[in-house]
Parts: C-alpha cells; sequence; structure tokens
C-alpha cells in the first residue's frame, strides 16, 4: 500500500478515504487514533492509503479535493432593498442602513427562526428567575 494523502485531522482523512471510495478506489485511513493523543506523544497526522494499482487514480482525485479546498467559497454580492448600496456577499446585513440581506436571498425561514427561540429562551429564563427570586423573598 502506498500513502495517498496525510490530513490535518481525522475528519479530512475519512473525507478523503470516502471520496476515494465513491471513485472506486478502496482506501483506509491509518493513524487516526495516534492524532487523538496529540500534545503526550509527537504529532503524527491521520493518513489515506491506497493500493499501489490505485495509486495514480488517487494522486489524481486528491490533487482536485486540494485545489478545491484551497479556492475561497465565492458569495454572490447582494443590493441593499433599503437604501440601494452593494454588499459583498459574506455579509448578511447592510453596513450602511443594517438592512437585512434575507429579503434579497430568500433565506428568512431559519434565521428568523432562530432568533424567534433565542427570545423565547431569553423569555423563559427571565420568567424562571422571576420565579425563583419570588420564593426566595418570601422565604425570608
Amino acid at each position: 500500500m502506498k500513502r495517498v494523502y496525510t490530513a490535518s485531522d481525522p475528519v479530512n482523512a475519512h473525507l478523503v478515504r470516502e471520496l476515494l471510495e465513491g471513485n472506486g478506489i478502496p482506501a483506509v485511513v491509518q493513524d487516526e487514533r495516534i492524532f487523538a493523543v496529540r500534545g503526550s506523544v509527537p504529532v503524527v497526522y491521520p493518513t489515506v492509503w491506497v493500493n499501489e494499482d490505485g495509486y495514480e487514480a488517487a494522486r489524481a482525485v486528491v490533487e482536485q479535493f486540494d485545489a478545491a479546498a484551497k479556492q475561497p467559497a465565492e458569495t454572490a454580492s447582494w443590493i441593499c432593498p433599503a437604501c440601494g448600496e452593494r454588499i459583498d456577499g459574506q455579509f448578511t446585513e447592510c453596513w450602511k442602513c443594517a438592512g437585512a440581506a434575507e429579503a434579497v436571498s430568500g433565506a428568512t425561514g431559519e434565521r428568523k427562526r432562530s432568533r424567534l427561540y433565542f427570545l423565547i429562551l431569553i423569555a423563559v429564563a427571565a420568567a424562571v428567575i422571576a420565579l425563583l427570586l419570588r420564593k426566595l423573598v418570601e422565604k425570608h
């Protein structure tokens, strides 16, 4: 067997192994358990190994994986519906007027839901604290 990839962590090692196996190249991950005790022993990174007959095909797959991993994620810029300012895609609110990107992207559901859950959680926590304080005051 030949080592085809040295990963930064076990997750990436298994990702590459799955990618190779998805392309019909049997692969195994080695040294992932040793990586778990880093700090106690010299650092050993997880590696992905393939049979020698599949090595060249595996190298091509790994090179594509590495190239894709190095590419920055591209997000489209958007125009704020409130003020018309062009905003880079990684931002979710307008820097100029704090208008939200959700109105443009249609991503309203999940983000608004998570904000609503957070506000409900804060309200419930405040009610519980108020109840506990009231009981504490009644005892004394």
